[in-house]
């Protein structure tokens, strides 16, 4: 049974396939490491092997660690996010 709590995050990452329609070997770039963000890496991975490229910020370490594991090409942080 799928938790609920994965339910939207699935949805909005079929939903942009649909939107995007990814041609095979296309590169995407995320900038998003939350679960959406993660969920759209999974899907463009399974769905059409595209070269993609995950962005995040420092404090995103750990997550930038899981979107390696789960298959992204490339990581890249982007530094501190500073705080007004």
């Amino acid at each position: 049974m799928i938790d609920a709590a994965v339910l939207e995050p699935i949805t909005l990452a079929v939903r942009t396939l649909e939107h995007v329609q990814p041609r095979l070997g296309d590169s995407r770039g995320h900038h998003r490491t939350g679960s959406i963000g993660l969920f759209h890496l999974q899907a463009f991975q399974i769905g059409w092997r595209s070269i993609i490229i995950v962005i995040g910020l420092d404090q995103d370490a750990r997550r930038l660690e899981i979107a390696k594991r789960l298959g992204a090409d490339h990581r890249q942080s982007m530094g501190v996010r500073k705080m007004w």
